[in-house]
């Protein structure tokens, strides 16, 4: 079961957190959320993937274009992964770990937001 919501916390950044298992079958919701993510507000898109326990090559898919959506409309995109989680793990084993800014928590990715607003 894939769990997607949409939040907005007080600064212009939109964090999209996921939970369960992301796979083949239900990635569409992902792939809509994260597009709405980037229509919405001017800031980052935070991706919090920490709770997913499932991470398919669909999911690695979904985040790569909801990246190049985010490029064209000049924003960045940071994920949140837990460090022992499946997202990470699969991330590494494809090569794009470095692809996007990864961060250990929500809190971390908004700091590193605000100090690359701001440098």
């Amino acid at each position: 079961m894939l769990i997607v919501a949409l939040c907005r916390p007080a600064d212009d950044s939109v964090v999209v957190e996921v939970g369960g298992e992301l796979d083949a079958f239900n990635c569409g919701l992902l792939a809509e959320t994260l597009g709405q993510a980037v229509a919405r507000g001017t800031g980052a898109v935070i991706v919090d993937l920490a709770r997913v326990d499932y991470f398919s090559a669909a999911g690695l898919h979904c985040l790569d274009q909801a990246a190049e959506q985010a490029a064209a409309a000049a924003r960045p995109m940071h994920l949140v992964c837990a460090a022992d989680g499946a997202v990470l793990r699969v991330l590494r084993a494809a090569g794009m770990s470095a692809r996007w800014s990864v961060h250990p928590d929500v809190e971390q990715a908004r700091l590193a937001c605000a100090a690359a607003a701001f440098g």
